[in-house]
Parts: structure tokens; C-alpha cells; sequence
């Protein structure tokens, strides 16, 4: 019998897989790779799939928001952070 993961759990699988490579690509980069300016179009792309990687799991989270049943999501009846102005007075978007 194979068990199917409901579609919570693999978006709950994914963040904490992405927030585990985000993690080692953060820990990577602060390493030393800063100094190494023979290095520095890898430095680049790595920080710019650090951010892609933010992105994504907030991304993720969000589309979590919704599937989460009453008491189910850790932050369930409180508003989104998202959802506050920023001091510009806009609403922030994820995919900005």
C-alpha cells in the first residue's frame, strides 16, 4: 500500500527542504567566498539563488496559507505579515 502525501505535507516538506539548502548556501557564502575575488561571477549567481530561494519559500508559505485547516498553519487567525502597509504605505508582494 503506498500512502500519498497530502498536498500540506509536501508543500511543509519542500519549505523545510529549501530552508535547509538556503541555510548551507548562506553558510557556504560566508565562509570566505567574500574574498576570493577570482571567484566572484560564483559569488554572484550564488547570492542570486540565495535570493531566488527566499523568494520561493515565501512563495510556498503563502500558497500553504490557504490549504491550512483551523489551528492547523502555526500562525492560523493572525494576520498575514504581509498583509501590513510598509512604511511606503503599499502592501508588500512576495514576487516583487
Amino acid at each position: 500500500m503506498t500512502i500519498t502525501p497530502t498536498p500540506n505535507e509536501l508543500l511543509d516538506t519542500s519549505i523545510a527542504q529549501l530552508r535547509t539548502l538556503a541555510a548551507f548556501l548562506r553558510e557556504q557564502l560566508g565562509q570566505g567566498m567574500e574574498g576570493m575575488t577570482s571567484c566572484s561571477a560564483q559569488v554572484a549567481a550564488c547570492r542570486e539563488v540565495l535570493g531566488a530561494l527566499s523568494v520561493l519559500i515565501v512563495r510556498l508559505q503563502a500558497a500553504r496559507e490557504p490549504l491550512a485547516g483551523a489551528g492547523e498553519s502555526e500562525h492560523a487567525g493572525l494576520p498575514s505579515r504581509y498583509d501590513r502597509p510598509r512604511a511606503s504605505g503599499t502592501v508588500f508582494e512576495p514576487w516583487e
